[in-house]
């Protein structure tokens, strides 16, 4: 018997010779008072219950002696409590880190464990006091506008190394599937990089929201718009996307991709060592798969399908072309020994590759170092190979080119170089042209080159062209022809722009319909004029919705075509239907499950076109999806329009449309703002009818031997 019952038995032989003395000879142990018994020895009755029937005698436990079997977390405990100082404290993610090393436990014991260990976390930090309401929460349709940051990061390698590195976040507005990427550093070609693989998978958004970082935005002007970085603003050009800017210190504009960089330093990278960055890439790429397809509670959907089902109808795919691949390679300068800095490291060019400058890149562990244009690979080298990585043939092994020795003898030869008769860079243009199209233009050729940039996107002043100018020795007639190039370059971007959308629009290619085309002096009455005043557009920019009704033939179709065509004329995105394809688009939408896919593709479009409105009735799933389209574009923002055409007035739409008055009731916010054009008059088809009277004369047949009567 331990000390521990020693002490019990004496506790109780105490209590029984004091309630013996009390009592006098008389007193029976078995028959004493059970409750004086446990007041005396703190017993609770059921125990003092046993006490007595073993004679008063305290026996140890059955169990006494024995060890407990291990838990468990038995061996895993170490990790834990590592991670618990480093500030993780995500049961799931410990959970998960524990399964790795062969935990075959499951997640409560793991809560009951950090429960009980609290006191291992490090304190947090001070929090910023309440803001109050800041404002409207920012929503945009899905897929339309992803979200990006740049979050530095300290990790460690497998020595024990502490470095310092940039962690480029993406992450989509809507559903929240996120991208992952780290870089040694944080500058503009590898934003460029981590942007363009971001893209990769789901395609290219409308628009990226990120905060005033030096590598996208200068500075703003003095009515507040954002002064773009060149190279960025080249970058938004070639791939097709916008940015938006927040405000300064509303970090919570973008909250999804900050949230996503704190969760990548508390979570993905705690209690993590790394190799080489090629290493923690792949590992962020498989975490960020493992991610999105978990449901996420914030965005309530998987974000991997929500993607899938309604984002993508908002993006488009990215295409590598050759001025993408640019991107993918950044440029480096040669030394003059025939090194590239890259990484933190140097790398050999051959030397007979004269050009001082050349491109690039980074597969895995491989760094391949490409031509300026691209067009063929110079040397590949192992990354990482050391400070420095030379290359065969780096150097010409002869005597014009000696080793570079302290002790070099230095030969110095002074020779006047004449200059040159002209500047190569400008002989194919003719300067006197040019000079006497300044004279007629009224303007400065600074101002004229600086008008042409910005239409192509670069962001150059008047006095910014005119310091290059003075410090190249320009002068005025081959700066007007660089505004010239400028200019042709500018157009030549905007006709291609015309034609993708009017390739998209659906609106009929062969025999296009202008409002040139059509003939307005057939058009008469009190309101004529109003009908003259389509090419302006006027009412798309108003936001009001316009209507031609009237019998056939008499020109609405035309007319809301070339109201159509006049929107891609000027950039505007629209979209061109019938009315019987759009009621059998719906019902397909409908069938597959992916309405919220094909109604988003009827609210982007600035002008949506839809004709011949009442040839065909919408049955209630249809009419819910149609009237759902004009609900969203009349919430819509900037330029937008709905044109309609029909035979029937819009007081007997209602027949058309299957639904109770509250549904119906949308339609007043179809014609809530619109111009609704009555239209009067003789058919306008058949004016190149050609009819021509022919008469069959009978000839003479013989069947069975039979003659015709008059033969």
């Amino acid at each position: 018997m331990n000390e521990r019952h020693d002490d019990l038995q004496e506790i109780i032989d105490a209590a029984l010779r004091e309630m013996a003395a009390e009592e006098g000879d008389g007193f029976d142990p078995q028959a004493c008072n059970l409750a004086e018994f446990c007041r005396r020895t703190g017993l609770t009755r059921s125990r003092a219950r046993t006490v007595r029937a073993h004679g008063f005698r305290a026996l140890p436990h059955g169990n006494s002696g024995r060890r407990a079997a291990p838990g468990v977390l038995a061996g895993h405990t170490g990790l834990v409590d590592d991670l618990l100082r480093k500030g993780v404290t995500n049961s799931q993610v410990i959970f998960e880190r524990l399964l790795g090393q062969g935990y075959a436990g499951g997640l409560t014991t793991v809560k009951t464990y950090i429960a009980a260990h609290r006191d291992l976390v490090p304190a947090k930090r001070r929090q910023a006091a309440p803001q109050g309401c800041r404002g409207q929460r920012f929503r945009t349709a899905p897929g339309e506008a992803y979200q990006m940051d740049w979050g530095f990061v300290a990790v460690e390698r497998p020595g024990g190394e502490r470095a310092r590195i940039a962690c480029f976040a993406m992450v989509c507005h809507h559903c929240g599937g996120a991208h992952v990427e780290f870089f040694p550093n944080a500058r503009q070609e590898n934003l460029l990089i981590g942007m363009l693989h971001a893209f990769s998978a789901p395609g290219v958004p409308a628009t990226v929201l990120t905060d005033n970082m030096k590598s996208v935005v200068v500075r703003r002007d003095a009515d507040g718009r954002p002064v773009w970085q060149a190279d960025y603003a080249e970058f938004m050009g070639v791939v097709g996307f916008r940015t938006r800017l927040c405000r300064p210190r509303h970090p919570y504009t973008k909250g999804k991709v900050e949230r996503l960089v704190r969760f990548v330093k508390g979570n993905f990278l705690a209690g993590r060592s790394f190799t080489d960055l090629d290493a923690l890439n792949r590992e962020a790429a498989l975490w960020c798969a493992e991610q999105g397809g978990r449901w996420r509670r914030a965005a309530a959907c998987v974000p991997m399908r929500e993607h899938e089902a309604a984002c993508s109808a908002n993006t488009r795919p990215l295409e590598v072309t050759a001025e993408v691949e640019r991107y993918l390679c950044p440029r480096r300068k040669i030394s003059f020994d025939g090194f590239v800095s890259f990484e933190g490291h140097r790398y050999g060019v051959p030397y007979w590759y004269v050009r001082r400058e050349c491109r690039v890149s980074r597969e895995g562990r491989v760094v391949h170092i490409y031509s300026d244009d691209l067009s063929r690979e110079l040397v590949a080298h192992a990354a990482g190979a050391g400070a420095d990585s030379w290359c065969e043939g780096q150097w010409e092994t002869s005597p014009a080119q000696p080793e570079e020795l302290p002790t070099q003898p230095v030969g110095t030869v002074v020779e006047q170089i004449a200059p040159p008769r002209t500047k190569p860079g400008f002989e194919r243009f003719d300067f006197v042209r040019e000079g006497r199209m300044m004279a007629g233009a009224g303007a400065s050729p600074y101002e004229l080159a600086s008008d042409a940039a910005s239409r192509l996107g670069i962001a150059v002043g008047a006095e910014e062209l005119a310091t290059l100018a003075s410090d190249l020795d320009l002068g005025d007639g081959e700066m007007a022809a660089v505004a010239a190039t400028f200019s042709y370059l500018a157009e030549k971007r905007r006709l291609a722009s015309i034609e993708t959308l009017l390739r998209l629009s659906r609106l009929p290619r062969r025999e296009p319909k202008t409002f040139e085309g059509f003939d307005f002096s057939r058009i008469q009455g009190r309101d004529a004029a109003a009908l003259g005043k389509l090419p302006s557009l006027a009412d798309l920019y108003a936001h009001r919705n316009v209507a031609f009704v009237g019998p056939g033939g008499i020109g609405k179709t035309h007319l809301a075509q070339a109201y159509g065509r006049e929107c891609c004329m000027r950039g505007l995105k629209t979209y061109y239907i019938k009315a019987t394809e759009l009621r059998d688009r719906f019902q397909k939408a409908v069938q597959r499950g992916n309405t919220s896919r094909v109604v988003s593709s009827l609210v982007k479009p600035s002008c949506l076109i839809v004709d011949e409105v009442g040839r065909c009735v919408y049955d209630r799933p249809c009419t819910d999806l149609f009237f759902d389209v004009v609900d969203r574009r009349y919430e819509k923002e900037g330029p937008n329009a709905m044109v309609l055409t029909s035979n029937i007035a819009p007081s007997g739409w209602d027949e058309f449309f299957t639904g109770d008055d509250t549904l119906l009731c949308a339609l007043d916010s179809l014609f809530d703002k619109a111009s609704v054009f009555v239209m009067r008059g003789p058919s306008y088809r058949g004016r190149e009818l050609d009819t021509y009277s022919v008469e069959a004369v009978p000839q003479a047949v013989k069947v069975r031997g039979i003659q015709p009567e008059g033969m």
